[in-house]
């Protein structure tokens, strides 16, 4: 099965994922690359405003926050733009936000082998939603910003 005949089996709602994702993430990137990390992360923090009261996790919106981030995954690695694990973490984190489930992104750092190397992930009550193992093992978080934490960020 192809590609894209795979993507058209998928569920509505994982379709709308992936494109919500494959367009975000260049946007992302551009954003990053202009105004910075704090500049970008704030002002997709505006872009939710209000738009669900936070909740606390439970099972259920685990299981959604891993087919999100299973979806800008997807868009990433075979959608028409590469990205990196901090654009990934950026729009899997505001698309969670959108969708009123709290988590927090974080930023880490791992020295292997003599090389410096740093990776971003969002977790959900302590738990990576993507790649658990590796990334509690390997990395150092030196940074996390919860929705909250941004909204009181001042630019």
């Amino acid at each position: 099965m192809t590609k894209i005949a795979k993507f058209f089996a998928l569920p509505a709602e994982q379709k709308k994922l992936i494109l919500s994702a494959a367009i975000l993430l260049p946007i992302a990137d551009v954003s990053l690359r202009i105004f910075g990390y704090r500049k970008t992360q704030q002002a997709l923090t505006h872009i939710i405003g209000n738009q669900k009261k936070q909740t606390p996790p439970d099972t259920e919106q685990f299981t959604q926050a891993q087919q999100v981030a299973y979806c800008v995954r997807n868009a990433a690695q075979n959608g028409p733009y590469r990205s990196t694990c901090l654009r990934e973490s950026l729009v899997t984190w505001w698309l969670l936000q959108r969708k009123g489930i709290s988590t927090i992104l974080k930023i880490g750092v791992a020295k292997e082998n003599g090389d410096f190397k740093a990776h971003a992930w969002v977790e959900m009550s302590g738990i990576p939603i993507i790649d658990a193992e590796s990334t509690q093992v390997t990395f150092t978080s030196i940074y996390h910003a919860s929705l909250m934490q941004v909204k009181d960020y001042k630019l």
